[in-house]
């Protein structure tokens, strides 16, 4: 029996204590004269402050009411009964972070993929996926790399990939597999590389590899690959621009000899003007690649630039709103925040947009001319002054 120092609960003296607080004197006489204990009615050496057995005491320290649902019972932990506790889903990003200590280099995408399981399955399903899939991401692997790894899950493969797929196209670091579609793209890219007049083919046929390639390094990176239709588009673009070039430029016989004159003709010939922008950045992705890999020596599209002439559909203030605002931001701006005013005027009165206004410093203030320079916007590198003028604002 474990002897400690201390005064004893009955006599008061201070030595050995041997059990319940008592002195080896006071212990015997509570052996030889056990009493009931006032909850089980057994007799007992009971405890001299609440009268119950040691087997009372210590069941009582275990039954509690649960934090959740309130049931009297043993706790199992976190202050949950063993069926709260075992639905606690709270439990997963615990386990998640446990297992992540023991890798070397944990996937950026662990975490949200232990919350994406909580979310959606049975905690204890959740941490059981977790644990088998943790011992083969120490080097934290990429999507399709972290899919390839889970065929050595055992018979809990086929669940975890399908969870972690499903869980990849959630959080767009992968394309949703549709095998429909997957089977019909290789044959549709094929029909529009065998649309590509024989002079222009091979360079295109190439291009197409690349960009599949390009796509799977994306995917392997966790980054965001380019789609199907994408794909097909760019393809499509080149294909129309070859068509165009053998018919309305016979001189031009191969990619070498395209000119910016030419892929102007070319859009020129398109009736829709969103249509020519997405062409144009179709043929940008085209040249810009050819010329990156040395097959070409300049890039005809370098100097074009898209524009889709989109209307603004924004909400306009009225004009009653914007002289309330005007009169706001000159008569009192010294009772405002001096950002208030600054941005007002200039959104007002210079029609400054979102990003003039976040690349603006306060160095870019020249209080002497009363003009403001934006070094982060090329298009506007300056701002001349009209009454009443920004500069005035605080």
């Amino acid at each position: 029996m474990t002897r400690a120092q201390g005064i004893c609960c009955d006599c008061g003296r201070n030595g050995d204590l041997i059990g319940h607080g008592r002195c080896s004197r006071c212990y015997g006489r509570a052996r030889r004269h056990k009493r009931a204990c006032s909850r089980c009615q057994q007799p007992a050496i009971l405890g001299p402050q609440d009268g119950l057995c040691l087997a009372c005491r210590q069941a009582g320290r275990r039954l509690a009411g649960c934090v959740v649902c309130g049931r009297q019972g043993p706790l199992q932990g976190r202050g949950r009964c063993p069926r709260c506790y075992h639905h606690d889903a709270a439990r997963v990003p615990e386990a998640a972070g446990h297992l992540a200590t023991g890798m070397t280099r944990p996937p950026l995408w662990w975490n949200g993929f232990a919350d994406y399981l909580a979310d959606r399955i049975h905690p204890d399903r959740a941490i059981t996926l977790l644990r088998l899939l943790a011992p083969h991401l120490d080097t934290g692997p990429g999507p399709v790399a972290a899919l390839q790894a889970t065929d050595q899950c055992g018979r809990h493969s086929h669940a975890l990939a399908r969870a972690l797929r499903a869980y990849f196209v959630h959080a767009h670091l992968m394309l949703p597999a549709d095998p429909d579609a997957s089977a019909a793209a290789p044959a549709r890219r094929a029909t529009r590389i065998a649309g590509v007049p024989t002079g222009f083919r091979d360079m295109v046929a190439t291009f197409d590899a690349a960009q599949l390639q390009a796509r799977d390094r994306a995917r392997r990176t966790g980054t965001k690959p380019r789609a199907d239709h994408t794909l097909e588009i760019n393809l499509a673009a080149v294909r129309d621009l070859a068509r165009f070039l053998t018919r309305h430029r016979p001189t031009v016989t191969s990619w070498q000899l395209v000119t910016r004159a030419d892929v102007e003709a070319f859009l020129a010939t398109l009736p829709n003007p969103g249509n020519r922008t997405r062409n144009l950045q179709a043929l940008q992705v085209f040249f810009r690649w050819a010329r990156t890999r040395r097959l070409l020596l300049a890039d005809p599209t370098g100097q074009l630039r898209t524009n889709s002439n989109v209307a603004f559909h924004g909400e306009v203030l009225s004009l009653a709103r914007q002289r309330d605002l005007l009169r706001r931001w000159t008569t009192h701006a010294d009772e405002l925040q001096p950002h208030e005013p600054l941005v007002g005027l200039l959104a007002l009165l210079h029609g400054a947009s979102v990003t003039e206004l976040r690349g603006l410093q306060v160095s870019d203030v020249d209080h002497a001319a009363t003009t403001i320079r934006s070094a982060a916007v090329p298009c506007r590198p300056r701002w001349t002054r009209t009454p009443p003028t920004p500069c005035a604002a605080p």
